[in-house]
């Protein structure tokens, strides 16, 4: 659910404000209402995946991305915990460019960006970083099986040609307070791939085309190093992957989005994205809203807005003033599911050239986990 984010980010890099001060005002619902470019690719129908080859670039649509999150643990000391978010982004500046050119020098009509965070929870700190490029120079990119995703030193690479894991998973940027952050992960599947929405095909509302084609892999085993200033810790957990694609946006009538993504111990694991409208009937959520529940044998159980009852329990005020909740119940009665969700640190506020809330959950009640939540729109 990176529909808004990425549009931001082809704002920024398009208007050339890349330098932007953080003043400056966005309406982004023009943003992904924007229908011009209507030669991209639409995603219209399901489709046949493609593996490992839909590992890879999209280029005739117009947005995509590679999307991780976790939670690590010292494996010397499980009390001490981070949660993170890495995402790279490929979007295109227009339909018009053959398949040969698009990664010619800077005659190239994509635009590579990614967002690193590190949420230390002992320490109550969410360290973030950004980045915006051409594919020049070898500066970002995509290339496929195997499969590697960069940019400059943060990097997605899988093992093998036959498969996207084993991977490996790397970034390394700078504090100006505490020095190097880095993390360098192992990254194992553990559990199989799960196709979101209708075999794949992720529709966002009723209007032909405002869809996505997106899968999951939802348990991924993940060991290896956080680096924190001089400190260098050896960590192991749980990841969760997201792969998304295509080219439209959001109706008139939808504000934004509030998406979870739980691992519960019992591994299982729960994705529901809650899509705001403009109304107030049904607590506000569109009848677009989905979700998937996995079970702990791999096996998957689609869940719709009459499934999912999700309420906000506790709102977080940023300094400008925008409350973002923080602290939610969902309640999945079929499932035997009442849980509440709430924030590992309150401030896990996007604060560069967007304004987002995303950060490291846990859960409790009837089933106990952590996962990330993404609030969009507020």
């Amino acid at each position: 659910m990176k529909y808004l984010t990425l549009l931001l980010l082809l704002h920024y890099f398009t208007a050339g404000l890349c330098l932007a001060q953080e003043n400056n005002a966005i309406d982004y619902r023009n943003l992904i209402r924007n229908s011009e470019n209507q030669d991209f690719a639409k995603v219209t129908a399901p489709r046949e995946f493609v593996f490992p080859h839909d590992h890879g670039e999209h280029p005739d649509y117009k947005i995509e991305w590679w999307y991780l999150t976790g939670h690590l643990h010292n494996i010397n000391d499980a009390s001490q915990k981070w949660g993170y978010q890495i995402t790279f982004f490929r979007f295109a500046l227009s339909p018009d460019v053959t398949p040969e050119d698009q990664h010619k020098d800077w005659q190239s009509n994509q635009v590579y960006a990614a967002h690193f965070a590190l949420t230390d929870i002992n320490n109550n700190k969410h360290f973030q970083f950004e980045r915006f490029s051409r594919p020049a120079l070898g500066l970002a990119g995509v290339t496929n099986q195997p499969l590697t995703v960069w940019q400059d030193n943060w990097v997605l690479s899988s093992e093998n040609s036959k498969d996207l894991f084993p991977a490996k998973l790397y970034a390394q940027d700078t504090d100006a307070d505490y020095g190097t952050v880095a993390i360098d992960f192992n990254l194992i599947n553990s559990k199989p791939i799960v196709l979101q929405g209708d075999r794949g095909f992720s529709k966002k509302s009723n209007t032909q085309g405002n869809a996505s084609y997106y899968y999951s892999y939802t348990r991924i085993a993940t060991d290896g190093s956080i680096t924190i200033g001089d400190n260098r810790f050896q960590v192991s957990g749980d990841s969760w992957l997201d792969r998304e694609w295509g080219s439209s946006s959001l109706d008139t009538n939808q504000v934004g989005w509030d998406w979870f993504a739980l691992q519960l111990e019992n591994n299982q694991e729960l994705m529901y994205y809650r899509l705001r409208s403009d109304n107030e009937i049904h607590n506000r959520q569109h009848e677009s809203s989905q979700g998937l529940w996995v079970f702990n044998d791999g096996t998957s159980q689609r869940l719709f807005p009459q499934d999912v009852n999700v309420a906000p329990l506790e709102f977080w005020q940023s300094n400008t003033g925008q409350k973002f909740p923080i602290k939610w119940q969902i309640k999945i009665p079929s499932l035997n599911v009442d849980i509440t969700v709430d924030a590992e640190i309150k401030d896990q506020l996007w604060k560069k050239r967007l304004k987002y809330w995303e950060g490291a959950m846990i859960v409790t009640g009837s089933h106990k986990g952590r996962g990330y939540l993404e609030l969009s729109g507020y």
